[in-house]
């Protein structure tokens, strides 16, 4: 979600310090904010240079400060002395719990290239900083990392092979030299191309592509559906840099944010398409404005969002929630764009519909949701919206407030609803979705006739959950003494409270990787008995047991959940673990009068 652009962030005065690692608290903070699922480093052309003399070098960035001897990014033109380096990249990114996106020079600048025949010394580079970055401790280049305090390899799973560099003469010479060294090396790394396979395959082998844009707000609006007709079998996209620029933006406009907020509705509704997405630039030094806008504006002591960041944080919630068919009817279609996904946080579910406004006029809209599973509670529900008095306006030092989100509380939250969109706006509505679950007939299909992937459960946010184990045999006891760690980190994740609980994140992660203890009955269960076995004598006539063998540990789960009707009815719905790891949702619905 977020990538560095050519800029230097404010080392020392204030310092956040996670996991020891200092960087300014307020910045941070920010960044933090944003929920970042990755992290694009250490920027595009600053990566190149226009001469290949003042690229960055990863060498030269780590090791002591006061021993780096900095570069000049001709760029961008001005000296900077590493302190923000290739290691402090790859801790930054381990601390904000993102995915490190390690963007290399290719052997070519601005000005400058090396022929495909002598980049062999390049290809070296890179193969150190990787082995730099995940190699063990024992390495040559992991051991350095060891010295400098991380004796654990860092996670980099993405590599950029260069920045906006498709159109020149040796980039796909270097490009296939790179990739084809860095898959034997290392065969999980996915690898990102420059060149763009948006309207059509590529000539080379790669895991994603590179999509930049920056252009004015009516052409980035237009844009929304720029991916709808992408093939779906193809590479897949990284839109690593997009944003509104020039006249429309000024230093970071209302403008700019709403046609950013439309491009990305777009970008959402195509996820199986368009893997990743950054804006860029994230930060900026406010003495040195090279670039406009920019996400976050800093200086010695102060910082600002601007509309385009505080957009982006009605976002931070769409990366693995699930996406919604939407359909917009109205005399305005031609200024609305819209998207919905259905999302948690640690207690509650909620439907998030997301509507820009682009157009000068008020829009009445009536929002219907079809086919939802559960009821819309109007408590809990929300409606956050940002926009201005002057499409034109931005946020500064002396009023950093002037044009964010507002939240309030939505009274008329329902399946269908009335809602009036201002002018120039960005809407975000959060209906939450209520605890009772509707009382219906339901045929109970077998373990293996069940789909590869289930929606999130819907239904009781508090799940009962009883586990127990299927006799073992003398063979699988012996296993069990020697059970892989997946084994005893899924057990942990298994862990009941003692009013026993399943707490929805530990749900969400069961369903995803299949639960193996093997002894978690009495000591950490307190649910009734008779709850327990009602559970277990539905889920034995509903459909065959599902027995699973995976890594030699068999087992069975049983979660159910019992709510209230409108009618008083008690409603008992269950699922079990089936081959794939997914507790198969509403496998059967038992109602009691």
């Amino acid at each position: 979600m977020l990538t560095f652009h050519e800029f230097f962030l404010v080392l020392p005065t204030f310092l956040l310090h996670i996991q020891g690692h200092g960087f300014r608290t307020e910045l941070i903070s920010m960044m933090l904010d944003l929920k970042p699922r990755f992290l694009r480093f250490p920027g595009g052309c600053f990566v190149e240079g226009e001469w290949l003399r003042n690229a960055f070098r990863w060498r030269e960035s780590i090791g002591p400060w006061e021993e780096r001897p900095g570069h000049f990014g001709d760029v961008w033109h001005y000296w900077t002395d590493d302190g923000l380096g290739y290691y402090e990249f790859l801790q930054l990114s381990e601390d904000l719990g993102a995915a490190p996106i390690w963007v290399f020079n290719n052997g070519i600048s601005h000005n400058d290239e090396v022929d495909t025949a002598a980049i062999a010394p390049f290809v070296k580079d890179v193969l150190d900083s990787l082995e730099f970055a995940r190699g063990s401790a024992e390495s040559t280049w992991g051991s350095a990392r060891a010295a400098m305090g991380h004796p654990e390899p860092f996670p980099v799973k993405y590599v950029a092979i260069g920045n906006e560099d498709c159109g020149k003469k040796f980039y796909r010479g270097n490009y296939l030299k790179f990739y084809n060294a860095i898959r034997e090396a290392y065969p999980d790394i996915q690898m990102i191309s420059n060149c763009d396979a948006s309207s059509g395959p590529l000539d080379h082998p790669a895991d994603l592509y590179d999509f930049h844009v920056y252009t004015d707000s009516n052409t980035l609006f237009s844009m929304k559906n720029t991916f709808d007709g992408s093939s779906r079998n193809g590479t897949k996209a990284f839109v690593s840099e997009y944003a509104v620029w020039r006249s429309d933006a000024g230093r970071g406009s209302l403008l700019a944010s709403l046609a950013e907020a439309a491009f990305l509705t777009g970008l959402e509704k195509n996820s199986d398409v368009v893997w990743m997405a950054s804006y860029a630039p994230l930060f900026v030094n406010d003495n040195d404005q090279t670039w406009n806008p920019d996400a976050i504006v800093f200086n010695s002591w102060q910082q600002y969002g601007t509309p385009s960041y505080w957009m982006q944080t009605l976002f931070c919630e769409s990366s693995g929630a699930l996406i919604h068919p939407i359909t917009t009817t109205s005399s305005y279609s031609g200024s609305l764009a819209a998207s919905a996904i259905t999302w948690q946080d640690s207690e509650n579910s909620f439907l998030r519909v997301k509507i820009v406004n682009f157009g000068s006029d008020a829009v009445s809209l009536t929002i219907s949701a079809t086919g939802l599973q559960v009821h819309v509670n109007t408590a809990g529900s929300t409606v956050t919206v940002l926009t201005s008095g002057n499409v034109m306006d931005e946020n500064s030092f002396s009023n950093p407030n002037k044009v964010v989100p507002v939240k309030s509380q939505l009274p008329n939250a329902a399946e269908q609803m009335q809602v009036m969109l201002s002018p120039h706006s960005f809407t975000s509505l959060d209906l939450a979705l209520a605890h009772q679950v509707a009382a219906k007939k339901q045929s109970c299909p077998k373990c293996a006739q069940a789909p590869a992937h289930m929606s999130p459960f819907t239904g009781e946010l508090v799940v009962y959950c009883s586990v127990h184990a299927i006799p073992e045999s003398e063979e699988d006891a012996v296993i069990r003494e020697n059970e892989p760690a997946i084994v005893k980190r899924l057990k942990k994740l298994l862990m009941l409270s003692t009013d026993g609980t399943l707490n929805m994140h530990a749900l969400w992660l069961i369903r995803r990787e299949l639960a193996l203890p093997d002894d978690y009955r009495d000591e950490n269960l307190a649910i009734a008995d008779v709850e327990e076995w009602r559970a277990k004598e539905y889920a034995e006539k509903c459909y065959e047991r599902c027995n699973t063998d995976i890594q030699h540990m068999k087992m069975e789960v049983c979660v159910h959940s019992v709510s209230v009707n409108a009618n008083n009815n008690r409603i008992i719905q269950g699922g079990v673990c089936c081959v794939d790891g997914w507790i198969l949702q509403h496998q059967y619905t038992k109602m009691e009068e």
